[in-house]
């Protein structure tokens, strides 16, 4: 007894099997987390040292070179890339697939414990941090008030938004930005205090001995003991002012003789604004192992609360990752489920039985409740991948179901009993179908031990295509042939009946009889004329293959996600106040766009990955938000041209302009992206010139960088030593004494309501501010004389280097472009014949990285995959048919399937990408499926006494209802996706489009081709053993 004849003798334990599946799907469902992209474990590190006030090419000897030589001991190391600016090294290691992180970033630790005493002083401990995705925020949020009291509004977001938000649940940090900070300025008068003979560092000495509250000890009162408490912290601005200073002689005065005490705030580094108004930045990141959907909608709602508690507060979220998470995964959700109606209404038109179509609609859902148990155990997010893979497998889920129920339908219409029909009809196809199912299950294998990053996006599409499959597999065996032999009836009146809907079936049944007759007689007429089909064959696949070449080649396709960021780079040393002026400018032109919603500009600093990497004066970026992508008829890629058409006059700025795609958050690298390794930053600079002219040449190409930018100005001091010395100063008094007059010193802390405030010295704002009155600092001797910084310093001015990237501890420049109207594949073809003019000296080299080498790694990877996952269908087939030269016939439709894959990218103007090979690999595994049907039916044909070509023609016109079928249900299941409507499509379409094309011109040389092969292969078999009887049993093996 097998399983599909038990099923139906066991009909409530099959019932009750569907009930506890339905449950725990349902419990497991509401347990998936959601997210964007799948959890990638990137075997990627970082080591962050600062050693600030140093410049790049110091830090670079000092630091990032005995960093690098430390992390090059490390096990499975992989390559070492640094990038040194000033005061901060970062040196990321790369490690081989496999690598166990959390070990290796603890071997890193280890490794810079033995180097820390070779570092200098004032260098700061290296972190370590493993490199996560997850890192990125998922949530941007806004800040304004009505009041317009920036302070104020500063310490309510530090104070109750930043302080309720941290403490939600799924909440890993949340940074601040921007906004107004207060700031005790003591403003001190360089010529009183040279008048009075006091030097600045006594004043803050004596703002710090000051500011004390000291614990004294215990003292006895009587029968009590009292804790004694030295009390002198300051508790108002008056205090400060009010200190004494004991002059030499015995006289007092005071900080006000000296200074100016005021209340004020900070010197802003950075601006931010929403919308045009001046605001505070919040950035929330998630937990590692956090659902996103669920953490900003927590976000939402606590921001909602503080509104309504907060009238005069404007709270807005600019960036939104769990709304565009909910959109994509809704998306792929409704076109899963237009393509399973899809699929029903065939099923409906071709069996004209609304039993049997209900059967394949309880079938459907509980194949994919299934799937999420085992996507819950398996521990398989709810991402745009995986629930991409499962609206793949809805289409394929209801093949094998089909078969099953379309054989027992016609055993039931030949007069059979219900149960028998039931029974035989599952047991014919049985073997088939499972043969089917493992053929399309197994080319997902090699995928899942692929490596890259490739292999960490789709390995759960992957497994969720894979569960849904064999869940689909089990459901075919045992709940479809249990329903069926309770549910399915075959009316004798139906053709009495004279509905409309009655009328449509039997026109429709005409046409498929007309169908199935033609079919016969080509099919005859082809088994004549066995050459010349096999002729038209290939040279139909080698037109198609013929076709490649105008395919575009790139990555990841680039999703619509509807945001884009402009970053603003002025020259080296602009301040911040020009820098705001050119970012206002950039902020008007973008507003006037009509799609915008929301502006978010950020004015000083910039980050990487969520990794704060430097604050500098003169960057800028703006993140803009559009309006939801059914609401606009442009594109955002469209968009930024505009926008870039628009700035690109703007004079003394350099502005880009990005699309912001899901697409792996641009981990695949900039789509042009040329690295020029050597020693000398010079020459290295010169060649990239060179470079930056080939890629303006090409067309497409938009925003061309080079890392190397011209070198940031730098005031140079020299201490005379031999002079100095005269006046008993030193090269660490005059280092005091700039920094105190350029910047100030914080001296101490005032603390009041419960916050520190800090207390800083400086000389006044408008004093030594230029290159003339740097020189007329005044430092102050140990013999009591006031000098001029210019008479015991030369001063040179210089060019340093903004920063200095290294790879496997060689210099290297890299010149990026990004591209409109243009694949990657092409672009690079023609970027290597114009790049390989330029001459290289000796030790210099030039290589593609950026995307071109994610596709090559990828490709070569998926290149494996795919001949792997052949090999395995194969050998799936040979002991499905215990034969060797069986799968041989049935791998002939292969081919074909690449080349109506070639013709549908062609047709549809779309690029051959990660996810397009992916659904080459799908395909090999689907397309044999309806050759396997047709090949096993007529092997029964010929055990059963027929010959070789009675059993061909016979064979063929009754399989092509069940091939037509399922061939229908997958390719109308996959258009919607195909079709690409919604957001986050981008990727699912080519890979659906792969099949859709693939899958329809298979099936209709398929049904041509395996019998012409399998007709040519058997003769030529039996010609080999010299059997040349006519109508000889079965004799291929």
């Amino acid at each position: 007894m097998n399983i599909s004849e038990l099923s139906i003798k066991r009909p409530v334990t099959i019932i009750m099997c569907m009930l506890i599946v339905v449950v725990f799907g349902a419990v497991s469902f509401m347990r998936i987390p959601m997210d964007l992209m799948p959890s990638m474990d990137l075997p990627m590190a970082i080591v962050s040292t600062t050693y600030s006030g140093v410049g790049p090419e110091e830090v670079e000897n000092f630091v990032t070179k005995n960093v690098e030589s430390a992390m090059a001991t490390v096990n499975n190391m992989k390559s070492i890339r640094s990038q040194t600016s000033e005061g901060t090294s970062i040196v990321m290691v790369e490690f081989t697939d496999g690598t166990d992180m959390n070990f290796a970033t603890l071997q890193m630790r280890e490794k810079l414990d033995l180097i820390k005493n070779y570092l200098p002083d004032g260098v700061e401990n290296p972190m370590v941090l493993k490199l996560d995705p997850n890192m990125l925020p998922v949530a941007q949020v806004g800040v304004s008030s009505e009041k317009g009291d920036a302070v104020e509004l500063k310490e309510f977001v530090e104070d109750t938004i930043k302080a309720r938000i941290e403490r939600l649940e799924g909440v890993a940090s949340v940074q601040v930005s921007g906004g107004a900070e207060r700031e005790i300025k003591v403003e001190v008068d360089p010529a009183r205090m040279a008048g009075y003979g006091v030097p600045f560092s006594q004043v803050i000495n004596i703002l710090q001995m000051e500011n004390i509250n000291q614990p004294g000890g215990s003292v006895e009162y009587g029968s009590k003991e009292l804790i004694v408490k030295s009390k002198g912290e300051f508790s108002s601005v008056e205090d400060i002012k009010n200190i004494p200073i004991t002059m030499p002689g015995g006289r007092v005065i005071y900080i006000r003789d000296l200074a100016n005490v005021q209340d004020s705030v900070k010197t802003q580094s950075t601006y931010t604004r929403m919308n045009g108004k001046d605001s505070v930045g919040i950035s929330v990141q998630k937990q590692t192992t956090a659902n996103t959907v669920k953490v900003v909608n927590l976000v939402k709602q606590e921001i909602n609360k503080i509104k309504s508690e907060n009238p005069g507060i404007n709270i807005s979220i600019v960036f939104d990752q769990g709304m565009y998470i909910e959109k994509s995964i809704g998306s792929v959700a409704s076109n899963a489920l237009v393509g399973a109606v899809l699929a029903i209404i065939i099923l409906f038109i071709f069996l004209k039985n609304f039993r049997t179509t209900l059967i394949i609609a309880i079938a459907i859902p509980v194949s994919i409740i299934s799937t999420f148990i085992l996507m819950f155990l398996s521990n398989t997010s709810l991402n745009i991948i995986s629930m991409g893979g499962l609206a793949l497998g809805v289409g394929m889920m209801v093949d094998s179901s089909i078969v099953v129920l379309e054989n027992i339908f016609r055993h039931r219409q030949s007069g059979e009993t219900v149960i028998n029909a039931a029974i035989k009809g599952a047991k014919e196809v049985g073997g088939a179908i499972i043969a089917s199912t493992l053929t399309t299950v197994v080319v997902f294998v090699p995928i899942i031990f692929t490596e890259g990053m490739a292999a960490e996006i789709f390995k759960e599409m992957a497994l969720t295509v894979t569960f849904s499959l064999l869940a689909s597999l089990v459901v075919a065996l045992t709940v479809v042939p249990m329903l069926s032999s309770k549910m399915l009836k075959i009316s004798s009146n139906d053709k009495e009946k004279k509905s409309i809907l009655n009328k449509i079936f039997d026109g429709w049944g005409r046409l498929f009889d007309r169908v199935d007759e033609v079919y016969r007689k080509i099919l005859k007429t082809v088994l004549r004329r066995r050459a010349v089909t096999a002729l038209v064959v290939i040279t139909v696949f080698i037109l198609s293959i013929a076709a490649v070449p105008l395919i575009g080649i790139e990555f990841i396709p680039e999703t619509d996600q509807g945001q884009f960021i402009v970053n603003i780079s002025l020259a080296e040393g602009t301040n911040i106040e020009n820098t705001n002026e050119i970012a206002n400018r950039v902020e008007e032109i973008i507003a006037s766009v009509p799609e915008v919603e929301k502006i978010f500009v950020s004015v000083g600093g910039s980050s990487e990955m969520g990794i704060s990497t430097s604050s500098e004066s003169n960057i800028a970026s703006i993140d803009t938000t559009l309006v939801a992508l059914n609401q606009r008829k442009r594109s955002t890629a469209n968009i930024v041209e505009e926008v870039r058409e628009q700035v690109k006059n703007i004079p003394g700025a350099n502005i880009e302009v990005s699309n912001i795609s899901m697409s792996m958050g641009g981990m695949g690298g900039s789509p042009i992206s040329i690295e020029i390794s050597g020693y000398d930053l010079d020459q290295l600079k010169a060649i990239s010139w060179e470079v930056e002219e080939k890629v303006k040449g090409v067309e497409g190409t938009r925003e061309i960088q080079s890392s190397v930018s011209k070198g940031r100005p730098e005031a140079h001091i020299y201490v005379d030593r031999d002079k100095a010395s005269q006046y008993g100063i030193n090269t660490m008094m005059v280092a005091s004494a700039v920094r105190s007059a350029l910047e100030g010193q914080v001296a101490t802390r005032y603390r009041v309501g419960g916050d520190e405030i800090d207390v800083r010295i400086q000389f006044p704002q408008n004093e030594a501010k230029t290159f003339e009155q740097l020189k007329s600092i005044n430092i102050s001797a140990p013999n009591g004389a006031n000098l001029a910084l210019s008479d015991v310093v030369k001063i040179e001015l210089k060019e340093g280097p903004v920063s200095i990237t290294r790879n496997n501890q060689t210099r290297l420049v890299t010149v990026t472009s990004n591209l409109y109207g243009r694949d990657v594949g092409s672009a690079t073809s023609e970027l290597m014949e114009a790049v390989g003019e330029i001459p290289l000296p000796e030790g210099y080299s030039l290589t593609f990285a950026g995307q071109n080498k994610q596709i090559e790694d990828s490709f070569t990877s998926l290149g494996l995959a795919l001949l792997l996952s052949i090999v395995l269908i194969y050998m799936v087939m040979a002991a499905q048919f215990e034969s060797l030269l069986q799968p041989f016939i049935i791998m002939f439709s292969v081919p074909i399937a690449f080349s109506g894959a070639a013709i549908g990218l062609l047709l549809t103007g779309r690029t051959f990408n990660v996810a397009a090979f992916i659904g080459i690999i799908m395909l090999s595994g689907i397309v044999v499926n309806n050759a396997i049907i047709l090949i096993d039916y007529i092997n029964q044909l010929r055990r059963g006494g027929l010959g070789k070509d009675e059993a061909i023609i016979k064979g063929g016109p009754t399989r092509l209802r069940p091939i037509m079928m399922t061939t229908l249900t997958t390719v109308l299941g996959m258009i919607p996706l195909a079709i690409g409507i919604g957001e986050g499509s981008e990727i699912q379409s080519p890979l659906a489009t792969v099949i859709v094309f693939g899958l329809s011109l298979s099936t209709l040389v398929t049904l041509l081709i395996v019998p012409v092969v399998y007709s040519l292969l058997d003769d030529l078999h039996n010609r080999i053993r010299g059997r040349k009887r006519k109508g000889e049993r079965p004799s291929i093996a």
